[in-house]
C-alpha cells in the first residue's frame, strides 16, 4: 500500500548543526566569478534490521529532504505490501535511528510529504498468469497519460502522477536480489521464489497531485494518509480510471479478425488473429504453444501489431485473474486484521 515517500523536514538551528557534523559536504563554486553557488549536505544511512539504505540531502539550514521505501526499511524488500496500519510504527523506527545517528533530528510528526508512491499487488497461481494479465493491461490507454509499455511492465506517464503495472519477480531480480544475495543467499532465493506470479500496481504522486488530492492543504503528513481509508480508496479510484477503458462488451472474434485483416491484409491479418487467439487465451497450455512455435522477434512483432490495431482485450476475469482492490489474491494481508488485540502494537511479522 505505502512504498516510497519523500519528506521535506523543517530544521531548527541545532538540528541543522547536527547534520553538518555528520553529513558529506558538497560545495559548488562558480570559478569564473569566484563565488559559491550552493552548498549541500547529503549521505546514505543504513537503517533497519536489513541495513536498508535511505538517503537525505540538505541545501540550507531551514529544510532537509529524506526519501526511502517504507516496506524496504521494514522487510528489506517491497514484495510485500506495507499497510497504513504499519506506517506510524515504521516512521517511528526510522526517526529513532536518525536521532541516534545525528544526535538531534525532527520528530516524524513534523515530516511533510512531497512525493508519495502507493501500490497494490496480486499473487497469481503462476508467473504465466501474471504475464497474461499484464499483456492485456499493456494495451490500455489511461486518460491524459502517455503509455510507455516495456518488456516487464507498462507505465502511463504524466507530469502530476504516473500509474504503472509490472511483474514483481523481474523487478526484484534487478533492484534487490543482488544486494540481498551478498548478505544472505538463502534468503535472497526464497524471496525470488516469493515474488513469482506477483503483479504490482503502483502510482507515483508528485507534489501537484498531492495538493489536488488533499485540496491544497498547507502541509501533508503521515496522519493524512491514515484518514478515511485514503490509500485503498485512492488506489481503487485510479485503478478504475484504467479499467473503465475495458469495453464491457468485449470485441467478438469475428470483429477482431476483420480489423486485423483490414490493417494487414488477409494472409498477414489471419496470422495475427490466430496468434491473438492463442496468446491471449485463458487456457495456459495454449500460450505455451506460442513460445514453442514462434521466435521471440515474431512474438514481439505480432504483439506490437495487435496493439497498433487498438483491439479491446479483456484480462479474462476469473478466480485467477482478479485485479480488484481489495482482493483475496493480495500478496499479503493487512496484519492488523489478523493480529490479536494484545499484539497489534507490533505489525511486522511476515518473515
Amino acid at each position: 500500500m505505502v512504498d516510497t515517500i519523500r519528506f521535506a523536514i523543517p530544521l531548527t538551528e541545532i538540528e541543522y548543526q547536527a547534520i553538518q557534523k555528520k553529513g558529506k559536504e558538497q560545495i559548488i563554486n562558480d570559478k569564473t566569478l569566484g563565488t559559491e553557488i550552493k552548498r549541500r549536505y547529503n549521505d546514505n544511512i543504513y537503517v533497519g534490521s536489513y541495513d536498508y539504505r535511505i538517503n537525505y540531502w540538505c541545501y540550507d539550514e531551514s529544510k532537509l529532504f529524506l526519501e526511502f521505501s517504507v516496506p524496504k526499511y521494514v522487510y528489506g524488500h517491497n514484495i510485500y505490501l506495507l499497510y497504513p496500519s504499519q506506517l506510524k510504527q515504521a516512521l517511528d523506527g526510522v526517526y529513532h535511528e536518525l536521532l541516534n545517528h545525528f544526535g538531534a533530528f525532527p520528530h516524524y510528526k513534523n515530516w511533510l510529504i512531497q512525493r508519495l508512491d502507493i501500490c497494490y499487488a496480486w499473487r497469481y497461481q503462476d508467473q504465466a498468469t501474471a504475464e497474461r494479465v499484464l499483456e492485456a493491461l499493456r494495451m490500455l490507454e489511461y486518460p491524459r497519460k502517455v503509455r510507455q509499455p516495456y518488456r516487464t511492465g507498462v507505465m502511463w506517464k504524466g507530469g502530476k502522477y504516473s500509474p504503472k503495472f509490472y511483474l514483481k519477480q523481474q523487478d526484484f531480480r534487478v533492484h534487490d536480489f543482488k544486494r540481498i544475495v551478498k548478505q544472505d543467499p538463502e534468503r535472497a532465493y526464497k524471496l525470488l521464489e516469493l515474488s513469482a506470479g506477483v503483479l504490482r500496481f503502483e502510482i507515483t504522486f508528485r507534489k501537484f497531485a498531492l495538493d489536488y488530492l488533499f485540496e491544497n492543504k498547507a502541509s501533508i503528513n503521515y496522519r493524512d494518509l491514515l484518514e478515511n481509508d485514503f490509500i485503498p480508496r485512492t488506489l481503487t479510484e485510479y485503478l478504475n480510471k484504467l479499467i473503465s477503458n475495458f469495453n464491457n462488451d468485449a470485441m467478438q472474434s469475428e470483429d477482431i479478425a476483420k480489423r486485423l485483416i483490414d490493417l494487414y491484409g488477409k494472409a498477414n491479418g489471419m496470422k495475427r488473429y490466430f496468434f491473438y487467439e492463442l496468446f491471449f487465451s485463458p487456457e495456459h497450455n495454449k500460450r505455451h504453444v506460442i513460445y514453442k512455435l514462434y521466435s521471440r522477434t515474431t512474438i514481439w512483432r505480432y504483439k506490437k501489431d495487435i496493439e497498433a490495431a487498438d483491439i479491446n482485450i479483456l484480462p479474462f476475469y476469473d478466480v485467477y485473474t482478479d485485479i480488484s482492490i481489495p482482493s483475496q489474491y493480495v500478496v499479503n494481508p493487512d496484519p492488523a486484521l489478523h493480529a490479536p488485540a494484545e499484539e497489534r502494537g507490533t505489525l511486522f511479522a511476515y518473515e
